[in-house]
This record gives C-alpha cells, structure tokens and sequence, in this order.
C-alpha cells in the first residue's frame, strides 16, 4: 500500500483534529439559539444559494432523514423555506428566508472570530505552514 505509515498517522490527526475542534465549536457557540449542523446549513445555503436535501446531505456528509430534520426546526424557526418546482413537483429546493439574513452575516462573523482567537498565538510562519498543508490535502481530494 502506497505510504501505509503516513496514511496512518494523518488518518489518526484528522480523527484527533476533528473531536477537538468539534469540541471547541461547541464550547464557543454555547449558549446560542441554533445547534452547529443549523448553523452549517445556514452558512452552506448561504455560500451555495438554494439546494436540494440530497445536495445538503452530500455537502455536509449527513444522512438525508437527518438533513430533512434538521431543515424542519429551521422552516419551524422561519429561516428557510421549502420549494417546489413549478415544473417538477417532485423537485423541491431550500433557500434562506429574508429572516436569515442578519444571523447568517453573525454566524459567520462569529466562525471567524473563533478562528482568529484559535490561531491568535501562531506565528506567520506556522500559519502559512497550516495554510499550504490544507491547500495541498485539498487539491489530493479534489484529485
């Protein structure tokens, strides 16, 4: 197998690097009104414009059912809205409400916040060394 050893290593900091950075979201948006995987399909929705569940779902890794709940507490809360097509009621899309507006532009002040408090005591050099590592292991699963 093709760098068994570093596949490894990295597969183990990815693991690493995804509970505590799941954890520190989550002690940092504590308190808030919506819970992280609404805030994500907020700012998805936000970046992408209208999508389908299947198109979230694949996006954010996440099963469809789980999607379509997670859609119903926002269309509950008036920050998105389901529609169909007019030319094929089957196709039904979701798209931000005017209501989202202010909270999506907070959210994701909020996200870079946390990450420039994250990052705050790196130097220059250990962020560029940060940036090229995500920028190469990006272009490998673009690949």
């Amino acid at each position: 197998m093709c760098h068994e050893e570093h596949s490894r290593i990295i597969f183990e900091l990815m693991s690493k690097i995804q509970k505590k950075l799941q954890k520190y979201i989550r002690e940092y948006f504590e308190g808030s009104e919506l819970t992280l995987p609404q805030m994500s399909i907020l700012l998805l929705l936000l970046e992408q414009g209208p999508m389908n569940i299947s198109e979230i779902s694949a996006e954010m890794g996440l099963t469809k059912s789980t999607t379509s709940g997670i859609i119903d507490r926002l269309e509950r809360d008036g920050l998105v809205a389901r529609n169909r097509s007019t030319s094929d009621r089957r196709v039904v899309t979701v798209e931000l409400t005017e209501k989202v507006d202010e909270l999506t532009l907070q959210i994701e002040q909020k996200f870079k916040d946390f990450f420039g408090h994250l990052f705050c005591k790196s130097s220059t050099a250990e962020m560029l060394t940060i940036i090229t590592g995500l920028e190469k292991f990006n272009q490998i699963l673009e690949s």
